[in-house]
């Protein structure tokens, strides 16, 4: 018996976008939707759907949340992390933007931060494996 099996697990792309710059794009979350990640900095993205790739996902998601058209490249790496209440599968992929300017809609907050400042961010504890990579 896995020690997953009394939480649900949720599968999620997540995008990292880099600008001209170099700076990658982070989004706050608001506050009511789960207190372990509440207010706190994530890469955009969100859940699978049923026959969806990560790819599919953050394609759709990143039209849905923040009004872009993004052509997904490389996937960076999967985290696997345990919330109290959930399992997750973060699937991070390599974006680019195609078209539009990012706005937000589902956010709290958007910036564009440079890697070596990612780590002055509060990021949820799934992301947080991501920020060496980049």
């Amino acid at each position: 018996m896995s020690r997953y099996e009394d939480k649900p697990r949720i599968e999620v792309g997540a995008a990292v976008i880099y600008d001209d710059a170099g700076r990658v794009l982070c989004c706050r979350r608001g506050n009511g939707k789960n207190p372990a990640t509440d207010g706190r900095w994530e890469f955009p993205g969100g859940k699978l759907e049923a026959g969806e790739t990560a790819r599919d996902a953050v394609v759709r998601e990143l039209r849905e949340e923040l009004g872009v058209e993004v052509a997904p490249g490389r996937r960076i790496a999967v985290v696997e992390h345990e919330y109290p209440t959930f399992f997750i599968c973060l699937h991070a992929v390599e974006c680019r933007i195609l078209e539009g300017d990012p706005r937000i809609c589902e956010h709290k907050e958007m910036r564009w931060v440079q890697p070596s400042e990612l780590t002055l961010l509060d990021f949820c504890p799934a992301d947080l494996p991501l920020l060496p990579l980049l």
